[in-house]
């Protein structure tokens, strides 16, 4: 069935009820309830968030164009969207609604597409709307298996770290691009990760999941970067070159050599940043709580306000 939004079909190949436009229309109501962050968003977060709310206070459909807004730009860049769902994916499928389950308890709407331009051939991009996730995901991913399950459920979890913590809506309303916008979501594909591990393996130790977390986060890095750069050389990437490789080893040397590190990307902080701040946040009272561990049976966590600061000096 075709959605029309705005006038044209923007979401051709079966676009799942509630169509978003027709959502849209019908939750107006709710356009003025002020937005809220995740406990795991940083406090660079609050700032703008403020901003936004007091925005959208004077002018509730301002939340609309801002969607409309970055649906227009997501469109520039994919087709041939499919709707994932379990019995045409059922991998996919239940990884997702591991991921909303974990982390906002709604079910997230899926999509695999076909990448127009070569920005969009690895990456995955979500809307957030109210209580919807819209999340968006290149079909390279599905059709080469180029991710393992633990670097699929890091991927969904910081996508939907993106929309829960509304950094398109704030992108967009703000006139706003901030690069530590990457630090919630990293968080947020860290927990996802980390609890698909906890329940998948019970007897697993915290110190364990931490590690498989921040690898799965890292092997998706990676594997994306490499992928990017072998599009800009034309050539091609040999995946299994990531095959049971320890990537958390590499955390030492980036923090030996973190005074060597050049300034952040316009959009995205260092990637060696990330995954500093990847591990610090595995070894934090934080994670720990997210994990349903207790922290003071552990030495030596990053409590909540060493963690901010840890933060600040990345």
């Amino acid at each position: 069935m075709n959605i029309c939004y705005n006038g044209k079909y923007w979401l051709k190949n079966g676009f799942m009820q509630p169509g978003l436009w027709e959502f849209i229309k019908t939750t107006k109501e709710k356009l003025a309830k002020p937005l809220e962050l995740p406990d795991y968003a940083t406090a660079a977060e609050e700032e703008r968030l403020e901003k936004t709310n007091a925005y959208f206070k004077k002018n509730i459909y301002a939340y609309h164009n801002a969607i409309h807004d970055h649906i227009d730009r997501i469109d520039e860049g994919v087709t041939k969207l499919r709707p994932v769902y379990h019995g045409n994916n059922p991998l996919l499928y239940d990884l997702a609604m591991f991921a909303a389950k974990t982390l906002c308890n709604a079910e997230p709407i899926v999509y695999l597409y076909t990448a127009k331009t070569m920005g969009y051939i690895y990456q995955a991009c979500a809307i957030d709307y109210l209580n919807k996730a819209y999340i968006y995901i290149s079909d390279v991913f599905a059709n080469n298996r180029i991710l393992s399950s633990e670097e699929m459920l890091y991927l969904l979890g910081h996508e939907l770290g993106h929309t829960q913590c509304h950094h398109s809506t704030l992108g967009i309303v703000t006139k706003e691009t901030s690069v530590k916008d990457e630090y919630s979501a990293d968080r947020a594909g860290l927990i996802a990760c980390g609890k698909w591990l906890h329940e998948k393996y019970p007897d697993m130790s915290f110190e364990e999941i931490g590690k498989r977390s921040v690898n799965a986060c890292v092997g998706t890095m990676e594997k994306i970067s490499k992928g990017n750069e072998a599009l800009r050389n034309n050539s091609s990437v040999d995946w299994h070159l990531f095959d049971n490789k320890d990537l958390f080893e590499q955390i030492d040397d980036i923090f030996r050599n973190s005074k060597l590190l050049g300034p952040d990307g316009c959009s995205h902080p260092h990637t060696a940043r990330r995954y500093m701040a990847a591990a610090i946040f595995a070894e934090s009272e934080m994670f720990c709580r997210y994990m349903n561990f207790e922290p003071t049976q552990y030495n030596n966590l990053y409590s909540d306000k060493q963690l901010e600061n840890a933060m600040y000096q990345l």
